[in-house]
């Protein structure tokens, strides 16, 4: 519990970022005429490997590697279906206009990104050195 204490001021400020970039591609995807699905995965593909590197050396304290991305991916990748569901019910059902859509769709996923970011992530040894890179 105490690594997800330490690790929480600096997943918020990693995540803030992520969070504005993806709203960014979702809005001007949206006002380009892109369909839901469409702004959903174009995010996704800028924002996996964008997210990793950040979360991996600043939250995580980690060196990125092929097998963290490979879970970090795995994991995210749940996240399109959820982001299209939130902005298909949302935007496209309710009508509410992508700049209200998005942001709700990023706040409804931002503690499951935190679980699925530590369980891909996080160091796995038993006397973690946190905070130094490996």
């Amino acid at each position: 519990m105490n690594a997800h204490l330490r690790r929480s001021p600096r997943y918020v400020l990693v995540s803030l970022f992520c969070m504005g970039l993806s709203n960014a591609i979702l809005i001007a995807a949206d006002r380009l005429g892109f369909s839901s699905a469409a702004v959903v995965i174009l995010s996704a593909v800028v924002l996996i490997p964008v997210g990793f590197l950040f979360q991996a050396r600043v939250t995580f304290a980690i060196r990125p590697n092929l097998e963290a991305f490979s879970r970090y991916a795995a994991a995210l990748a749940l996240n399109v279906p959820l982001s299209w569901l939130v902005l298909f019910l949302t935007h496209d059902l309710a009508g509410l206009d992508m700049v209200l859509a998005a942001p709700l769709a990023t706040v409804l996923l931002f503690l499951w990104t935190y679980f699925v970011s530590s369980w891909a992530l996080a160091r796995r040894s038993p006397h973690p050195t946190e905070g130094t890179l490996q």
